[in-house]
């Protein structure tokens, strides 16, 4: 059978690779003594890769870059050979390679250039593919497709992009940047000589204006010159006869005549199979109506939204990922660069127009993409199912709760992670378009999924209306308040950050006393010039640098150490109250959120903190009714205690509401809240822990723990039978509330200790 395929052979790479395999070897002369080592290894490397190929028509070109690569006598000596080959050799010393392709007027036949220049790749058409070779390496296939699969580019903008990528400056562009830079066709001509509307990456504009002449007179030398056009003939790339055996033993190398036999054909490019999914990027009028059609259709859908930045408040949304079922999804952009026919503007208006329908939107980690489609003016009617919230409240004990970790433990799937779709120090604005479309559809896609499981082990469970009724209305509250603020009374927030302030400085005055010096307290190595200065310390502080649990560690038998703990503990809660204040608008704060981090079924919030216990905010502080409910309170859990233990003895002390409470001889507990040491006790911190928190040695933490087991029996008694009752069910419920850890059943005593203290 015919091969009518004709491939085009840069001989630049067969004889680099021929002149540095043969440097410094001994020489291989023919029958006239004429060293031929370059000339063998050459063709050898031709006519194996002949055989890889499967090429039975080609020809060799000779441009002039072989004269950068090897001598003009083995070049001249290696054209003879094959010519004697019946290789058909285009030789031009005076024209590069790139441009003698391009003369090449064969457009009716299906060609494939053979090279290791990437810049070739300009040529690529829906007849003419490149191969690129890599030594010790298998040939790399590039079509029209590849290029667009792999690179996400067009032929046209081969310069560019290694332009971009392969610069020979010191720091280039990924491979992600630069097809992101060149989407919709771009060129960095055009970049250069027309602005830009839609958004770019820091990144990728610090870069281009710093090397913006060094990256255009690498595009001028990476951009292929176009030649007159030339008729080839069509021919064997060498003859399998007797007359190529005699050239073989007459240039010394008879043993290649082994490699003369015509090659069987070979498939250059793999059948593509279908995907089982489809995503779509919605880019013009008709994807809108198609997208409307089919959610509203549908009632239910995941939302995953693309943007700038983890936080909320900060965020730029670049576009929406939509799943309307397993395996079908869609993207819609916001930025003008990957729209056709419609605006950005037209895109949040419509976005606007769907999402306020009575249409059930599951998300994960929902709050999210709640707040930052408000603050560009998208309000979701119904926020459904919160996939990862749903996740913890069947299985609060797990390590993680990323859609990634989920969807593996329960459905089996494999998401790619945030770090795995971002180079180090880059952005989604770093990130191809397809990529992103990608990357929003899998997303929104799976979390489609994980709903009906999730739903299903809710309903497994009996708690089906807790989540709904309970978990998802605090996270749309919780929401809110991120886009609206929590009001604060910032003068009681401002008199309880100087009240403890003036505590720091009266501590800070002991500490100068106890040390007989002044020094600054809030610097680690000061701290350590002082303690190693007084011969208690020394020996247990060492060489090395305190660190702070060995600061802490001093702090639980030693006055001096434990002064300056307390002082640093004293101090964060001052900067913590100071961020409060200094963060408000007209009386609010907007802090972050989390329904997950804090330990008991609590919410936390960041930037400011408000929940933190460690920060004691005074909860008349919040005036927000819905907030101030959530802010801890030692009271409030000292009176469901007591409901639940009914322990007569805890009662009497209680009702007294004396601060010591825990009364008894050598408790020396001055300045401890109590409320909170009985708090810490009952659910099951350890000694260690104890010792860590109140600054006190491990005698005084067992005994402390000793005296309030026997004094408040009762409590305890039930608290033991409580937490037995939950290992067994593997539950724990107060009232009409439930919740699930995994630990509770776990042979891991670790995991099972925390989970207790969980539940």
């Amino acid at each position: 059978m015919v091969d009518d395929r004709l491939f085009v052979i840069d001989a630049t790479f067969l004889l680099n690779d021929a002149e540095m395999a043969f440097l410094g070897s001994a020489l291989l002369v023919d029958s006239q003594g004429q060293n031929n080592s370059i000339v063998y290894c050459a063709v050898r490397n031709m006519l194996q890769l002949r055989e890889v190929l499967g090429i039975t028509q080609g020809i060799v070109l000779i441009g002039a870059e072989a004269i950068d690569v090897s001598s003009e006598p083995n070049i001249e000596r290696f054209r003879e050979c094959l010519l004697s080959l019946g290789t058909y050799v285009l030789h031009d010393p005076n024209i590069h390679v790139g441009a003698l392709c391009s003369s090449i007027n064969r457009d009716q036949i299906e060609r494939w250039i053979v090279t290791r220049n990437k810049s070739l790749m300009q040529l690529i058409n829906s007849r003419c593919g490149v191969i690129l070779t890599s030594e010790g390496a298998a040939p790399d296939v590039f079509t029209v497709d590849t290029l667009a699969t792999r690179f996400h580019i067009c032929s046209q903008q081969v310069p560019s992009f290694l332009a971009l990528t392969e610069t020979g400056l010191t720091k280039s562009l990924t491979t992600k940047q630069a097809v992101r830079l060149l989407e919709s066709g771009r060129t960095l001509d055009a970049i250069f000589n027309s602005p830009r509307t839609d958004p770019m990456s820091p990144n990728i504009e610090r870069y281009l204006s710093a090397n913006k002449a060094a990256l255009i007179a690498r595009l001028q030398d990476l951009t292929i010159n176009t030649e007159q056009p030339r008729v080839i003939p069509i021919s064997q790339l060498v003859r399998n006869d007797d007359d190529s055996r005699r050239t073989l033993r007459y240039f010394g190398f008879p043993s290649l005549g082994r490699l003369l036999n015509f090659p069987e054909r070979v498939e250059l490019i793999e059948t593509i199979r279908d995907r089982n999914h489809s995503y779509i990027a919605i880019v013009d009028q008709a994807g809108l109506r198609e997208l409307e059609e089919v959610v509203t259709r549908a009632g239910i859908c995941s939302v995953d939204t693309e943007s700038t930045d983890k936080d909320p408040r900060k965020a730029s949304l670049l576009g929406v990922a939509i799943a309307v079922r397993e395996g079908q999804a869609y993207y819609v952009p916001v930025i003008e660069a990957n729209l056709h026919d419609i605006s950005a503007a037209s895109i949040l208006d419509f976005l606007r127009g769907l999402l306020s329908r009575n249409i059930k939107i599951v998300g994960h980690n929902l709050k999210y993409d709640y707040v930052l489609l408000r603050r560009y003016g998208i309000r979701i009617a119904d926020t459904y199912f919160d996939t990862m919230l749903a996740a913890h409240e069947c299985f609060g004990d797990w390590d993680f709760f990323n859609l990634a970790a989920v969807a593996k433990k329960l459905i089996g799937k494999d998401v790619k992670r945030y770090r795995e779709l971002i180079d180090e120090g880059q952005a989604l604005l770093d990130v191809p378009f397809n990529e992103l479309v990608e990357h929003g559809c899998a997303d929104a896609d799976v979390t489609l999924r994980l709903h009906v499981r999730l739903d299903s082990i809710l309903r497994e469970r009996g708690i089906e209306d807790q989540f709904a009724k309970k978990v998802m209305p605090l996270m749309r509250l919780l929401g809110d308040k991120e886009c609206e603020g929590v009001q604060m009374d910032i003068n009681a927030v401002t008199d309880q950050r100087d009240a403890i302030a003036g505590e720091a400085e009266t501590l800070k005055s002991r500490i100068f006393e106890k040390a007989g010096k002044q020094f600054d307290v809030d610097s680690m190595k000061d701290v350590a010039a002082v303690l190693q200065g007084i011969d208690e310390f020394r020996e247990r502080i060492g060489r090395q640098p305190l660190r702070q649990v060995q600061l802490e560690q001093l702090a639980q038998s030693s006055d001096l150490p434990r002064a300056i703990v307390q002082y640093g503990r004293i101090r964060k809660r001052v900067k913590h109250l100071e961020a409060i204040c200094k963060g408000h608008k007209d009386g609010k704060v907007f802090p972050l959120f989390n329904q997950l981090k804090a330990p008991y079924g609590l919410i936390s919030s960041a930037d400011p903190r408000l929940f933190d216990p460690n920060v004691g905010l005074y909860a008349g502080a919040v005036l927000d009714k819905d907030i101030r409910q959530h802010i801890p309170d030692e009271n409030r859990s000292l009176d469901i205690l007591l409901s639940l233990t009914g322990d007569s003895a805890f009662e009497k002390d209680w009702r007294e509401r004396k601060r010591d409470f825990i009364g008894g001889e050598g408790f020396p507990l001055a300045g401890i809240d109590n409320a909170d040491v009985l708090i810490s006790v009952a659910i099951g911190l350890s000694n260690a822990a104890l010792c860590k928190r109140y600054l006190i040695d491990a005698r005084m933490a067992m005994a402390l723990r000793d005296h309030l087991t026997d004094r408040y029996s009762r409590l305890f008694e039930w608290l033991d039978e409580y937490r037995r009752n939950i290992v067994f069910s593997g539950v724990a419920s107060s009232g009409t509330r439930r919740r699930y850890w995994e630990g509770l059943r776990s042979a891991n005593i670790d995991k099972r200790n925390r989970a207790l203290r969980s539940g």
